[in-house]
């Protein structure tokens, strides 16, 4: 008991639930319960008494004081009386319960959905290197599946066991007081079954509990990697690979909660069989302590009645114990979790709000200047060399500028590092002179949009997308409507049949490839930004929406900084400057023709392209000038 009590302070101190006043109140409404189960059975016993024995009337103290209050004293009518204050108490009793119970499961709810939502925005406010170091489906099963598990069969359970133990030694005491012989048989039997069952069961049931949590991860993990990869294990014919996967975990997991469940369910057999030993010889003891049958009647009444109350008791406390000891596993994983991602105090305190209004209330970096990268490196955690090193970069206000380079040579980690998801690096990052930290990251992102090659979209209507966040009566349509202009795709928006509010599926999977990419960088032109970030965006893109969209783009120079990775050269021709980034590095930078003249590396792969600078030049040079690096 100290021992889950120990957990049991350590989950509720790390998790927090409104202060300590409701477990409290749980407690205390534990002890009220108790305390009206005694009521009954007190009351019952000088029931039985005036049934068997006529005489009893003037023999106990609570007859004659019933007597005297309700003026009665004929015995058929004081034992009547008696019945209906017996009937009351336990009428009592149980609307308590009932109330107790409503409120109990309240409290637990609010603590559940508490918990969900902190845990929740743990995950979306994690540090970029350790969120991709954690399986989704892990993270998925945690909130849905761990929680509620800990909250069902560990909180619940504790405080359910606390108050089965306060009505056993509460029952256990009345006994004493009619017999202490026979509480003494009740408290060694009810002890040596609650104790062995205990022992037996607790290895057991805190394995298969880990083997429950394990296979519900895995069970998790198959299903998202199942219907994301949905088009590619059909097409490798894969299908019945994986269902067999799923089939197998499935079938362990199956069995393992079904052995769960018969340890949980053996107790009341177990209790049967030892509450009647326990009658037969507390019958037999009644019978030589020498008593009157008459009063040996009515112990043997009241004390059967007794025991019959200590069978749930016991069933459910043992019970309890069980699912306590399956549930150490997930809550120990729960706080490991919280470890982990190095949670804060006061994240889990429900007296902080979340609040969408927190970021949308923060204030933009002024980008008036420049935007300066110094002497910037980065390693990945656990990596044995950096994957940036010494980046040198400064881009200004209106400037159009492209980044290529061999995969693995650092474009993504640049990128990372411009949109604030890496923090740990070496070196100044600036903005107008003002220094990039965690404090004024959300500022930074304020005037930075993103496009990524992998387009997620909400299951909701093309507005809903594009407005992206935005609760639809927020939504400003006009704007929509002209996010969708700048991107090209307002014509094919307007032609379907509910427009702006046509559904894009789940993942967008209703549009096409060229769609979805055209959508996220509308969803980028709602906002009013000062550079865009486009990384492989036009990757999806067919041959004229393409070459619309960068005649587009070419339009904005001077007003919005844009910033574009891409391994199709051809994209990069109109760049202003194109950094060319090897081995970590920043290799070179300058116009497509400087490069092409000056760095042999990519001299190869505008040949490996077949792109003719001839017509290159006639694009971007086609006034008779060169531009220089800026």
């Amino acid at each position: 008991m100290i021992r889950y009590l120990r957990n049991f302070v350590l989950f509720t101190n790390r998790f927090g639930i409104n202060g300590k006043l409701q477990m409290v109140i749980l407690v205390f409404g534990g002890l009220m319960a108790s305390l009206l189960e005694l009521l009954g059975l007190s009351a019952i016993f000088p029931l039985l008494n005036m049934i068997l024995q006529p005489d009893y009337v003037e023999t106990s103290s609570f007859v004659r004081i019933v007597s005297k209050v309700t003026g009665f004293t004929e015995h058929s009518q004081i034992t009547m009386v008696i019945g209906f204050i017996v009937a009351s108490l336990f009428v009592a009793k149980n609307m308590f319960q009932v109330l107790f119970l409503r409120y109990e499961f309240s409290v637990l709810t609010k603590w559940r959905i508490h918990i969900v939502s902190r845990l929740y925005h743990i995950y979306m406010n994690a540090d970029y290197e350790i969120f991709m170091r954690r399986n989704s489906g892990r993270m998925i099963s945690l909130i849905t599946q761990t929680v509620p598990f800990v909250i069902n069969n560990y909180v619940h359970k504790f405080l359910a066991l606390i108050n089965y133990a306060m009505t056993g030694i509460i029952i256990l005491s009345y006994v004493i007081y009619v017999n202490w012989a026979i509480a003494l048989v009740i408290f060694l039997c009810g002890l040596f079954v609650l104790k062995g069952y205990s022992f037996l069961s607790r290895v057991l049931t805190r394995s298969l509990g880990q083997r429950v949590q394990e296979l519900n991860h895995s069970q998790q993990g198959l299903l998202q990697q199942s219907f994301a990869g949905y088009k590619e294990t059909r097409t490798h014919l894969k299908e019945g690979y994986f269902a067999n996967k799923f089939l197998d975990n499935s079938q362990k997991l199956a069995q393992t909660e079904g052995k769960l469940f018969f340890i949980q369910n053996l107790p009341p057999a177990i209790v049967e069989i030892a509450i009647m030993v326990m009658l037969i010889v507390i019958f037999e003891i009644v019978l030589l302590t020498g008593s009157s049958i008459l009063v040996a009647a009515a112990q043997i009444g009241v004390i059967v009645l007794a025991s019959m109350r200590m069978i749930p008791v016991i069933n459910r406390s043992i019970a309890s114990v069980v699912m306590i000891n399956s549930s150490v596993a997930p809550l120990e994983e729960l706080l490991d979790e919280t470890k982990l991602f190095d949670v804060e105090d006061y994240v889990f305190d429900q007296r902080t709000p979340l609040e969408q209004k927190e970021n949308d209330n923060v204030t933009p970096l002024p980008f008036v200047h420049h935007l300066s990268l110094e002497a910037i490196s980065y390693t990945y955690p656990e990596a044995d060399k950096p994957s940036l090193n010494g980046i040198n970069l400064k881009l200004t206000p209106g400037e159009f500028v492209g980044i290529t380079g061999p995969s693995g040579s650092g474009k993504s980690t640049l990128i990372n590092i411009l949109l604030g998801f890496l923090v740990k690096f070496t070196g100044n990052f600036t903005v107008d002179g003002e220094h990039i930290t965690r404090d004024n990251i959300k500022s930074l992102r304020k005037i930075i949009g993103f496009v990524d090659q992998h387009i997620f979209m909400i299951d909701g209507s093309i507005a809903e997308n594009v407005a992206y966040g935005i609760d639809l009566k927020d939504i400003n349509m006009e704007r929509v409507e002209e996010a969708l202009q700048k991107a090209q795709l307002l014509d094919f928006v307007k032609g379907l049949p509910d427009g702006m509010m046509s559904s894009v599926g789940e993942n967008g999977k209703l549009l096409s490839g060229g769609q979805r990419q055209r959508i996220a960088i509308a969803r980028a032109f709602y906002r009013d930004l000062k550079i865009l970030i486009l990384d492989e965006a036009s990757a999806s893109l067919d041959v004229e929406t393409e070459h619309n969209f960068f005649e587009f783009l070419k339009t904005l120079k001077g007003e919005l900084s844009v910033i574009m990775i891409a391994h199709r050269l051809s994209t990069l021709k109109d760049c202003e400057r194109i950094i060319f980034m090897d081995n970590t590095r920043i290799a070179d930078q300058g116009t497509f023709e400087e490069l092409y003249r000056a760095n042999e590396k990519f001299r190869s792969y505008i040949e490996y392209s077949k792109i003719h600078l001839s017509d290159v030049a006639s694009s971007q040079f086609e006034e008779g000038t060169i531009l220089r690096n800026a």
